[in-house]
Formats: C-alpha cells, sequence, structure tokens
C-alpha cells in the first residue's frame, strides 16, 4: 500500500513536486477512490434532509462527539517512552505520524502479547 499508493500520493502533494510527481499523485488518488468506493457510504446533505415548508425534517439523528482528556497510566508512559526510544522507531520512522501508529501497534503486539 505504502509503494503504490501514500508514497506517490504524499510526493505528489508535496509543494516542491513537479508536475510529473502532482500528475502522478494525482492519477493514483483517484485510482485508490475509485478502488475504496464501493465501500463507503456516502450521503448528500439533500438526501438526507427534506425541505418541507420551512420545516426541516432530517432522516438522520444529530451526530454528537464526545472528547475526553485521559493522563497516561504509568504503565502506559512507560510503554510509549520505551517505544520512542527503541531501535524500531529509530531505524524505521519516516515522520509520518501514520507509519509512527502502525510501528506502536507492532512494538505493543511484539512486547506485550
Amino acid at each position: 500500500f505504502k509503494d503504490k499508493f501514500e508514497t506517490p500520493i504524499l510526493r505528489g502533494n508535496d509543494k516542491s513536486a513537479s508536475d510529473r510527481e502532482k500528475h502522478t499523485g494525482s492519477t493514483v488518488a483517484k485510482e485508490l477512490r475509485d478502488r475504496i468506493q464501493p465501500y463507503f457510504l456516502r450521503r448528500l446533505k439533500s438526501e438526507v434532509f427534506n425541505q418541507d415548508n420551512d420545516k426541516t425534517n432530517a432522516k438522520l439523528s444529530k451526530k454528537n462527539e464526545m472528547i475526553v482528556w485521559l493522563r497516561l497510566t504509568r504503565c502506559q508512559r512507560q510503554l510509549y517512552e520505551a517505544f520512542l526510544k527503541s531501535e524500531l522507531v529509530l531505524s524505521a520512522f519516516d515522520g509520518s505520524p501514520l507509519a509512527a501508529l502502525t510501528i506502536l501497534k507492532k512494538y505493543v503486539i511484539i512486547h506485550f502479547c
């Protein structure tokens, strides 16, 4: 996935990208959208809301979000600090937050499962 999609898309989005890289990134992004499109449910606002004589009837309930901030437990903090100092991170981290999360998941599975 990284070689076929992520790298070309990120390269194409870079502000110093050449026209060719931009075109390649755009083409690869379109291919990815086309592949995943059947698996995503998309609705237009007009499909969700009906306008009837100044009344708005929603077909879906309103989305509610709750954000709760928690401190790491002692064990979680130790795990996180060990992760940041690990050879795995230092050798594999490429600046991508997604890559860092993937490495963290692998680290947790390897060391604690």
